[in-house]
């Protein structure tokens, strides 16, 4: 099922009979990050804290979360700190609501960025 993360209708239909979610989506460009802090935030933080709610309304039993490397870097701007935010709302909702999750932490694996250049 394909959608936007910030569309509660869309989330609703997507996770209602979920046992797991696997959330891989994010603006993952460090650049794009770069020159739209706000768009940034609202997609790798405000999107991700309205999956986890959506997961706890419906009873999702574990949460995976694809983030990155760079969360444990000095580099990646903007980029770094919504995944990082995202990490920590990940966590607390474990410890405030029980619900488990595990965290991937990634480098350049997927994106317009991963593909391999010949010179």
């Amino acid at each position: 099922m394909e959608g936007d993360l910030l569309d509660e209708t869309f989330l609703d239909l997507a996770i209602a009979s979920c046992v797991v979610v696997i959330n891989f989506a994010a603006l993952e460009d460090l650049n794009t990050a770069l020159a739209a802090p706000i768009d940034t935030a609202s997609v790798n933080v405000h999107a991700k804290v309205q999956v986890l709610d959506n997961c706890l309304r419906n009873s999702v039993r574990r949460f995976m979360y694809a983030s990155t490397v760079y969360v444990y870097s000095c580099e990646g701007g903007f980029y770094r700190c919504s995944r990082q935010a995202a990490e920590l709302y990940v966590e607390e909702y474990q410890r405030a609501y029980k619900m488990f999750y595990k965290i991937l932490s990634y480098g350049s694996l997927y994106g317009p960025q991963s593909v391999s250049r010949a010179s």
